[in-house]
């Protein structure tokens, strides 16, 4: 019976705003409490592969599709330059292509790739839609937007997304804010390796996890 895998990419926004407020710590932690989760669940961590893209005035792959349950380290994500969504969605259409090609030659059932899109804003170039609209048309990942601070803007440029969820919080603290990027991505991974949503089937969703609240001043003690 092939192999199950689920690609998961996390496409970080790096641009210098992500260094306040512990933002880009927070991803950090996030990777290492799931590097745990996935060696602490051999089920998940057999099914699960991770890539990481970075991007701000460029993107840049700082960790190709792999299984980190057999990584010996973490890339490290450093902040700098403004939020840009074309370099993104046109290199992180081209990373998912190439690694969906290569799984489905290795005789691996392949899940629908998943993106989960971490930013605290909106972008500054206006001409990302078509390098998106074309990302879209070429990997049919689902996409899930996290974010902080993206204000009153960001409703508007989630809509144009078409996500499955978005979750925004407003709040900083570095441990509680891993703590749910963490769960996000891990509630979702365990709802999509026991569903059978493959690449060909654009109309399968299973049914994803419940939205979380916003952060209160309670988990920030």
């Amino acid at each position: 019976m092939p192999q199950r895998v689920l690609p998961i990419y996390l496409a970080v926004d790096t641009s210098g705003s992500m260094s306040e407020g512990t933002r880009l710590e927070a991803v950090q932690q996030a990777l290492i409490q799931l590097v745990d989760e996935l060696l602490s669940s051999p089920a998940l961590g057999d099914q699960v592969r991770v890539g990481i893209v970075a991007f701000a005035d460029h993107a840049e792959l700082v960790l190709p599709l792999t299984d980190l349950t057999e990584l010996p380290s973490l890339p490290r994500l450093y902040a700098h330059g403004a939020t840009r969504y074309g370099p993104l969605f046109q290199r992180l259409g081209r990373v998912i292509d190439h690694d969906l090609r290569v799984l489905r030659s290795q005789d691996t059932s392949v899940l629908r790739p998943f993106v989960f899109l971490v930013t605290d804003g909106t972008p500054v170039d206006q001409d990302w839609e078509r390098a998106f609209q074309d990302f879209d048309r070429r990997t049919k990942a689902q996409l899930v937007v996290i974010t902080t601070d993206a204000g009153s803007e960001g409703s508007g440029i989630w809509q144009r997304l078409r996500p499955v969820a978005v979750y925004e919080w407003n709040d900083h603290h570095d441990q509680v804010l891993a703590t749910r990027i963490f769960g996000v991505v891990t509630d979702f991974a365990r709802t999509l390796t026991r569903s059978v949503m493959l690449p060909g089937r654009p109309d399968a969703r299973p049914h994803l996890p419940p939205p979380y609240p916003p952060l209160g001043e309670a988990d920030l003690r």
